[in-house]
C-alpha cells in the first residue's frame, strides 16, 4: 500500500494533505471511539439521520456550498516564507461541497468480498447513509523555476464518500477520487522537470461493514515508477476510531465538543499512506495572520451566512453599551500523530451557541492548507450558499 501516490490533501479535496485523516468507529472492535455530534443539525444530539436530509423525501433539501480558492504567502514567526529555487501559483480555483444522504447502492458500492455483510445488515430496509461530494477545479496551476514557466490546465480533484450517522459513528462504507492534477516533487529545483509531476487516475476504497478492512482499487497514469494500478487490501483491525480521509472536513464537523478546548485523537485511512493516527485540536486562531485581511473575511463570511438564514445578530452588553452579535468562529487543526509533523491543516466552522438551536450549523466558513516545499498556503474561503438544511 505504501506505494500508493502521496498527492497533497487538497488535490484529495480536503482530505487532508499529503496523508490520510480519520475519526470515527469501526464498529465493535474499537475501543476508544471518537466523541461525535451531529453539528450540521438544529439539535446537535440527535444522531441518526433526519428524514429531511434524505434524498428523494418529499421535504429534502441538501446542503451546497462554494468556496474561492487562492493562495497566499506561508508565515512563520510573523515573516513570510518562500520557496527559494521555483514557485506555484493557481488561477480559478473553486471548491465546492455537497451534503446529504442517499440510499446505499450495495449491488454497486461494495466489494464483492464484503457483500454478504452488507446484504445481511440491510435486511428489507436497505442502507441510508450521509453522501459527501467534493470537487476541486483550478483553471491553471503555473510552475516557475529561473526563466521557465509551465501551465497545466483544468486540473480537478472529484471526492465522494458514504459513511453511516453519527449513532454509528460516522463509519465509513465506500469512497472515490477521480483527479488530475500536478503535485510539487522536490525542495530545491534546478529546471522545471524538476519541480512537478502530473498524475491523473482515480482511488475506490471498499471498505467492509464492521470496518476492520479495506480494499483499494488504484489506477493512476502517469510516467514515474509510482504509477499504480491494482486491487491493495489494507487491514483496519485493532485500531481505534477510523476515518476516510475523503470525509474529513464532516469529521472535524462533527466533533463532540467542537470548542478551541477540543483535543481528539483519530485514524485516518487515505490511499496514499494507510492508516495513521492524528489529532484534531480545536483553537480561537483568526481567520488570517494578517488583521485586515481577517477582519475583512469575517464581515464578508458574516454578511453570507446572515443571508442565508445561518446567522441572526442578536442584541448583546459590551462594558456597558449595547451591541449587534458577530459572528464567532472555531479553529480546528488536524497534527500528524509523529516527529514528522509535515504539513498542517486547518477548518474554521460557524460556533455552536446553542446545541439545541443550532442556527449556524457548524458551516465550514474556510479551510487553510499549507502546500509542502515552503510553496504557499492554499486557502477555501465560502463565497457562496446555494442551500442549506431545513431542521
Amino acid at each position: 500500500m505504501k506505494k500508493l501516490l502521496k498527492l497533497s490533501a487538497i488535490v484529495a479535496a480536503a482530505a487532508v494533505i499529503a496523508g490520510a485523516t480519520g475519526a470515527a468507529g469501526c464498529a465493535a472492535s474499537n475501543k476508544n471511539l471518537a466523541s461525535l455530534a451531529s453539528n450540521w443539525y438544529t439539535d446537535t444530539s440527535f444522531g441518526r439521520i433526519q428524514p429531511t436530509f434524505i434524498e428523494g423525501n418529499s421535504t429534502f433539501s441538501k446542503e451546497c456550498l462554494e468556496y474561492t480558492v487562492t493562495k497566499v504567502p506561508a508565515v512563520l514567526d510573523g515573516r513570510e516564507i518562500s520557496n527559494a529555487t521555483y514557485s506555484v501559483d493557481y488561477a480559478g480555483g473553486v471548491y465546492s461541497t455537497e451534503f446529504c444522504a442517499k440510499n446505499f447502492d450495495i449491488a454497486s458500492l461494495t466489494h464483492s468480498e464484503f457483500r454478504d455483510k452488507y446484504t445481511e445488515a440491510a435486511g428489507g430496509g436497505g442502507i441510508t447513509a450521509y453522501y459527501f461530494k467534493t470537487e476541486l477545479r483550478f483553471d491553471g496551476i503555473t510552475y516557475k523555476c529561473g526563466d521557465s514557466t509551465e501551465t497545466i490546465e483544468d486540473c480537478y480533484a472529484v471526492t465522494e464518500a458514504y459513511f453511516l450517522s453519527v449513532r454509528e459513528y460516522l463509519r465509513p462504507l465506500y469512497s472515490r477520487k477521480q483527479f488530475r492534477y500536478p503535485f510539487s516533487v522536490n525542495l530545491n529545483a534546478y529546471s522545471i522537470a524538476d519541480t512537478y509531476e502530473l498524475v491523473e487516475g482515480e482511488y475506490i476504497n471498499y471498505y467492509s461493514f464492521d470496518c476492520d478492512k479495506v480494499i483499494t482499487e488504484a489506477n493512476t497514469n502517469n510516467s514515474s515508477a509510482a504509477s499504480v494500478t491494482g486491487e491493495f487490501t489494507y487491514d483496519l483491525g485493532g485500531n481505534d476510531s477510523t476515518f476516510d480521509s475523503y470525509q474529513m472536513p464532516i469529521v472535524a464537523r462533527g466533533m463532540g465538543n467542537l470548542t478551541s478546548s477540543l483535543s481528539q485523537n483519530i485514524q485516518i485511512y487515505a490511499p496514499a499512506d494507510g492508516q495513521f493516527g492524528y489529532t484534531l485540536k480545536g483553537g480561537n486562531a483568526a481567520l488570517s495572520s494578517n488583521a485586515d485581511k481577517a477582519t475583512a473575511e469575517k464581515s464578508a463570511l458574516q454578511t453570507l451566512l446572515q443571508d442565508a438564514g445561518l446567522f441572526t445578530p442578536k442584541e448583546i452588553e459590551v462594558d456597558g453599551e449595547k451591541k449587534l452579535s458577530e459572528l464567532e468562529t472555531v479553529s480546528v487543526s488536524c497534527n500528524f500523530n509523529s516527529g514528522m509533523t509535515g504539513v498542517t491543516p486547518t477548518y474554521w466552522f460557524a460556533s455552536i451557541l446553542d446545541g439545541r438551536n443550532n442556527a449556524g450549523r457548524a458551516t465550514m466558513v474556510k479551510y487553510s492548507e499549507p502546500l509542502p516545499f515552503n510553496l504557499g498556503v492554499l486557502e477555501c474561503v465560502l463565497t457562496r450558499v446555494d442551500s442549506t438544511l431545513v431542521t
